[in-house]
């Protein structure tokens, strides 16, 4: 028998996405493999900086590595040399500093469209 309280009321919320739509300086934290009723995907973790706080956006994929794949032009934005036949270390790119241009969908939410190399600091002369 259950004992929990009933609900009688609820009230609808509105949708705020997590970033506005923009590009903002990152760093990728890692990846995790999940799955649900439809199979096996993979679970992106950044970090992102929103002026003075830090906000961490995740992302899903398929993790399957093909030229065409959303895993496969992320991880090239990361400058990660995509080749048939090599290994990707997830594990050596935590920490890298990446630009995550962000959109947001039909729902309302914030969605990662693309990630891009962090732009190198000018050389001295």
């Amino acid at each position: 028998m259950a004992t929990n309280n009933p609900v009688y009321g609820a009230t609808v919320e509105d949708i705020v996405p997590v970033l506005a739509a923009g590009i903002y300086p990152a760093t990728f934290e890692g990846i995790e493999s999940a799955s649900n009723d439809t199979g096996t995907y993979w679970l992106w973790h950044f970090i992102a900086t929103n002026g003075d706080e830090r906000v961490e956006i995740t992302a899903t994929s398929s993790p399957r590595i093909t030229p065409r794949t959303k895993a496969s032009k992320w991880l090239g934005g990361m400058g990660v040399a995509i080749e048939v036949g090599s290994d990707i270390d997830f594990g050596a790119l935590s920490g890298m500093p990446v630009q995550l241009v962000i959109v947001i969908n039909d729902a309302g939410y914030s969605r990662i469209e693309s990630v891009l190399p962090y732009p190198a600091a000018p050389k001295k002369k």
